[in-house]
C-alpha cells in the first residue's frame, strides 16, 4: 500500500535542524478554534526567492481535503483509483504509519476529481473522515483500525442531483458528532454519539450546505451555528433543540448554488457570506432572536474560504470565478470595502492567520504572504505554483503545526519549513 500511495521526496537535513518554537497542533478544519488562526509565534518570515524551504513532499491520490496534525502525525484523506483511503504520516520525516481505505464508486457530475472534500477530524483517540460518498468512517487514532462506519447516502438517500457530493467534516462537541447531510432541497442536521455512532437527534432541512458548523458560547451556553443550504440554524448540540423558533434565511436565487463558508462568531455577532448573488450579512445573538445589523451583497461574496476576522474588520476572499475574484478587506459594523487587491494575483484563494500575516493559497498554485493591515492591501511574497511543483486547482486550504506549513493541488502534498534555525 505505501509504494502504491506515496512517492517521497525527504530532505532529512532540514529535519534535524533543532528548532525554538511552541507546539501546535490542528486537529480539525480551520485549525483549533475553527477560525482560521494560527497562534504559534516565532516563525520564519524571510523567505528566500523559492519560498520556504520544502522539507518533504509526496504524490499522492486525488483530493481537496485539507491535513489534520496532532502529536508529530499528519492525517490525510484521498482517492487512490477506486478506494477512498485515510492515511497518517509522520509530520517531520513524511513516513507513512498507517493507512485504512475502503472500496468507493463516487463520481464528481461536473468533472472535477472524485476525491475526498472534508477534512478529517482528530478527537482524543480517534479520527473521524467523511468521504464524497457518504461514508463516515470512526478509526483509531494510533493504528487506523476502524471502530465503527455508517454510509449515510444509504440511510438518508441524498437526491440524484447533489452538487459536489458530500463535502463537510465531523464537528465534535463534547461527546456528539455534527454532521449536516443531504443534497439540493432535502437535507438532515444530525447529532451522533461519538464513540459509537448512533444517531442522537435529527431534524430536516431544505437542502444540505458545505458549511462546516461551528460551536460557540453564547450568553454562557454553547450552540452549534449551521448553515445550512437555506439559511442558518442555532442548535443545542447536546440536544438538537433549536434555540429560535425560526431560522435566518440566506440562500441564493439561483438553484445551482451553495453555502460554502462557515459562520464567523466574534463576541454575540455572527457574520456570513456567500456566492451566487448572496453577499454577506451581520447578525446580533440576542436572548430571543438573531438581529440583522446589516446585509449587503456587495460587501464580500465568500466561495469556499470562510472569512477571518481582526481588529474590526473581516478579511477574505470574495468572487465566484476566478477571473473576478479579490482578496478583500471590510469593515465589520458597516460591510464597508476598506480594499481589495485589484490585480487578482491569486484568483480564488484561501487565507491563514498567523503572527500579523495571512498566508495564501490561490487556487492555480500561488503561496503569498500579505500584511494584516486595515488600511492597505501589502503583497510581502509571492511564490509561483511552478516554483513549489503545484498544478491547478488548489482548493484545500493551507495548514501550519508546529512550525510546518502543509500546503496541496489535487494530486500533490508539500511540507514547507517555517522554523527558524537555531545558531
Amino acid at each position: 500500500m505505501k509504494s502504491l500511495l506515496f512517492t517521497r521526496c525527504l530532505l532529512f537535513t532540514l529535519c534535524l535542524l533543532p528548532v525554538l518554537l511552541p507546539a501546535g497542533d490542528w486537529p480539525r478544519f480551520m485549525g483549533p478554534n475553527a477560525d482560521n488562526i494560527c497562534t504559534e509565534t516565532g516563525l520564519n518570515w524571510d523567505w528566500p526567492e523559492g519560498g520556504p524551504p520544502q522539507l518533504w513532499s509526496l504524490d499522492c491520490g486525488e483530493s481537496y481535503s485539507a491535513p489534520a496534525v496532532r502529536d508529530g502525525k499528519v492525517i490525510h484523506f484521498d482517492r487512490l483509483k477506486g478506494q477512498a483511503v485515510v492515511g497518517c504520516f509522520d509530520a517531520v520525516s513524511g513516513v507513512s504509519q498507517w493507512t485504512y481505505a475502503y472500496p468507493t464508486a463516487y463520481r464528481d457530475r461536473y468533472g472535477y476529481n472524485s476525491g475526498p472534500r472534508s477534512t478529517p477530524t482528530i478527537d482524543g483517540e480517534r479520527v473521524y473522515a467523511f468521504g464524497a460518498d457518504g461514508v463516515l468512517s470512526c478509526l483509531d487514532f494510533a493504528t487506523g483500525k476502524k471502530i465503527w462506519e455508517r454510509r449515510m447516502n444509504d440511510e438518508m438517500p441524498a437526491p440524484p442531483d447533489n452538487f459536489f457530493g458530500n463535502g463537510l467534516p465531523a464537528v465534535i462537541e463534547g461527546d456528539t458528532l455534527l454532521l449536516n447531510v443531504g443534497g439540493y432541497e432535502k437535507g438532515w442536521i444530525l447529532g451522533l454519539d461519538k464513540l459509537s455512532g448512533k444517531t442522537r437527534w435529527q431534524f430536516d432541512t431544505l437542502g444540505a450546505s458545505y458549511s462546516a458548523c461551528v460551536v460557540k458560547p453564547f450568553g454562557g451556553k454553547r450552540y452549534a451555528l449551521v448553515l445550512s443550504r437555506e439559511g442558518l440554524f442555532v442548535v443545542d448540540p447536546a440536544t438538537g433543540k433549536r434555540k429560535f423558533q425560526a431560522h435566518y434565511p440566506f440562500r441564493s436565487r439561483l438553484r445551482d448554488s451553495v453555502n460554502s463558508a462557515s459562520p464567523v462568531v466574534v463576541g454575540d455577532t455572527i457574520f456570513l457570506s456567500a456566492t451566487y448573488g448572496t453577499g454577506a450579512a451581520l447578525l446580533q445573538f440576542t436572548e430571543d432572536r438573531l438581529v440583522q445589523k446589516w446585509r449587503d451583497v456587495d460587501a464580500m461574496q465568500n466561495h469556499w474560504c470562510t472569512s477571518i476576522h481582526d481588529g474590526g474588520y473581516y478579511y477574505g476572499c470574495s468572487g465566484r470565478h476566478q477571473s473576478e475574484a479579490t482578496i478583500r478587506c471590510i469593515e465589520a459594523a458597516t460591510g464597508k470595502v476598506a480594499w481589495e487587491n485589484s490585480s487578482r494575483e491569486f484568483g480564488r484563494a484561501t487565507l491563514l492567520k498567523v503572527e500579523g500575516h495571512f498566508v495564501t493559497l490561490g487556487e492555480r498554485g500561488e503561496l503569498g504572504l500579505i500584511e494584516v493591515n486595515p488600511g492597505k492591501y501589502v503583497l510581502k511574497y509571492k511564490i509561483k505554483p511552478e516554483t513549489l511543483g503545484l498544478r491547478p486547482p488548489c482548493w484545500a486550504p493551507p495548514v501550519i503545526a508546529n512550525g510546518l506549513l502543509y500546503i496541496r493541488s489535487e494530486r500533490r502534498f508539500l511540507c514547507l519549513d517555517l522554523r527558524k534555525k537555531t545558531e
